[in-house]
C-alpha cells in the first residue's frame, strides 16, 4: 500500500534513479472497467499502438494483472485497428522441376553461377594483382557444389572451367 492509499507493486528499485510512480507502479485488477479505460486511453493516446508498445508505455505507471491477454482483447475490440489490419499475402510456391525430384547421377543437371571478383596475387613481386572469379556448379538433384577458378567472364574461360 502506497502513501496515497493505492496498491502498488513492490520491487528492488528503491535505489534506482526513477520517480516513485516508476519504481512502484499502481496495481490494477484484472477485467475491471477502470483498467480497461486506462488501457484504451493509452491505446488511443499512442495512435493505436500494438500490444508490445502498449504494454511498454502503460507499464511505466500502471501494472494490470494479466496484462498481455487483457491488452490483446482491448486491441482486438478496437474498430479502427480491426479495419486497418493489413491482409498478409500468402506466398505461392511453384512445383519443383522434374530434374530436381527424380533420381539422376550427380551433376546430370547442373546450375552455374559466378561469384567475385576476387584479386589474385601475381607470382612476380612487382606486378599488380589481377581479377579472377569463381564459377559455382550446383547439382540439381543432390545439391553438391563444385568451385572452379575462372580468370575472366568470357565464353572461352567458362568453357575451359566447364
Amino acid at each position: 500500500m502506497g502513501s496515497d492509499g493505492l496498491l502498488r507493486v513492490g520491487g528492488r528499485l528503491q535505489n534506482a534513479n526513477l520517480d516513485y510512480d516508476r519504481q512502484h507502479p499502481i496495481w490494477l485488477p484484472k477485467d475491471h472497467p477502470v483498467t480497461k479505460a486506462i488501457i484504451v486511453y493509452f491505446h488511443i493516446k499512442y495512435l493505436h499502438a500494438g500490444s508490445q508498445a502498449l504494454l511498454a508505455t502503460s507499464k511505466q505507471r500502471y501494472w494490470p494483472i494479466g496484462r498481455r491477454k487483457f491488452v490483446a482483447t482491448v486491441i482486438n475490440k478496437c474498430v479502427r485497428c480491426f479495419r486497418m489490419k493489413p491482409v498478409t499475402w500468402e506466398h505461392v510456391i511453384g512445383s519443383l522441376p522434374a530434374n530436381r525430384v527424380q533420381a539422376n547421377p550427380s551433376f546430370h543437371t547442373t546450375g552455374v553461377d559466378y561469384c567475385g571478383p576476387f584479386y589474385q596475387k601475381a607470382e612476380a613481386r612487382n606486378k599488380a594483382p589481377h581479377k579472377c572469379y569463381i564459377a559455382v556448379f550446383v547439382c540439381f538433384s543432390t545439391k553438391p557444389t563444385h568451385l572452379e577458378v575462372v580468370h575472366d567472364l568470357t565464353t572461352d574461360s567458362f568453357i575451359a572451367a566447364f
